[in-house]
């Protein structure tokens, strides 16, 4: 009977306390912002478009009803992954999918637009390295409310003193 309890309840607390050590604790990216981050996606039909750590996948959600694009979350804490793979059984979008497990497990040599939402440390220290080896000529990183230290963006979009920074790089 106790072993049960591990596997509701323990668990997937432990899973939510890994994820929040790979980049950032979860945090939703605030929707009023979501347009922006589609706007700089700039997605065409044929692209990939990646979250990692989608949480419960309103960013792919919200890109995947504007866009004919492949669309793609992947989330470790697995609460959060269950609510968006959930989520994705009702939706009527082929284009849409999420994927359980650690986003640093992942190849990202063949999508074109990669969205995170990071700390400053673990971007430079953790993700940077990773996109650095894997992002093919021309992929676009997005980072909300956070620059990547080291690179250049090639946009920053923040309308007004009290909205989020999104920073957009292209490799």
């Amino acid at each position: 009977m106790i072993w049960i309890i591990y596997i509701l309840i323990f668990f997937p607390l432990l899973s939510v306390a890994i994820a929040s050590m790979s980049l950032i604790v979860w945090v939703p990216t605030r929707k009023e912002d979501l347009c922006r981050v589609f706007e700089l996606a700039n997605l065409k039909p044929d692209e990939k478009f990646i979250d990692l750590g989608c949480g419960t996948g309103t960013v792919p959600r919200f890109i995947a009803e504007r866009t004919d694009a492949k669309i793609h979350g992947i989330e470790l804490a697995i609460p959060l992954y269950l609510w968006s793979w959930l989520w994705s059984l009702f939706s009527k979008r082929r284009n849409l999918s999420y994927f359980w497990g650690s986003l640093f497990t992942i190849n990202l040599a063949d999508y074109d637009v990669i969205y995170v939402f990071g700390i400053p440390d673990k971007l430079k220290t953790r993700l940077r390295p990773k996109l650095e080896r894997e992002l093919k000529p021309g992929a676009r990183v997005i980072s909300y409310a956070f620059a990547i230290d080291g690179w250049n963006p090639s946009e920053i979009s923040k309308p007004s003193a009290k909205k989020t920074s999104i920073y957009l790089y292209q490799r």
